[in-house]
């Protein structure tokens, strides 16, 4: 399965670990923003746009307060839905926005919960 994982720029390395473990387990990253340096970058926003487009699956990391500085997420929520992708939310924390409570997006408490489920390796 092709993955995008949406993320605080501050919470990169737990994303970047999450891309690894699907990596692991045989599945695709559709872009691997943590590893470029600067999250200001029009390009970055280009392959991030690029990378939620072609991924079979939207995974949103939500278990810390969202802030409205970083407002990424949501916009990459937002060309999901629009594209009618499977979306995950991995975290219990209210982030505010409307859109994160619809009944089409499947929840996740934690990562390791997440990682459990056996996702099928191609779609």
């Amino acid at each position: 399965m092709k993955f995008y994982i949406a993320a605080k720029y501050e919470d990169h390395s737990r994303a970047l670990a999450l891309m690894q473990a699907l990596e692991r387990l045989g599945h695709t990253i559709t872009f691997k923003w943590p590893i470029y340096q600067a999250p200001t970058d029009c390009q970055n926003a280009a392959n991030d746009m690029r990378g939620v487009m072609t991924c079979d699956m939207l995974v949103l990391l939500f278990d810390k307060p969202a802030s409205n500085s970083t407002p990424n997420r949501f916009v990459e929520l937002g060309i999901a839905l629009a594209m009618k992708k499977e979306i995950i939310i991995i975290g219990t924390c209210d982030t505010g926005c409307i859109f994160t409570k619809l009944p089409i997006i499947t929840r996740y408490p934690d990562i390791a919960s997440f990682i459990a489920v056996p996702w099928p390796k191609d779609k």
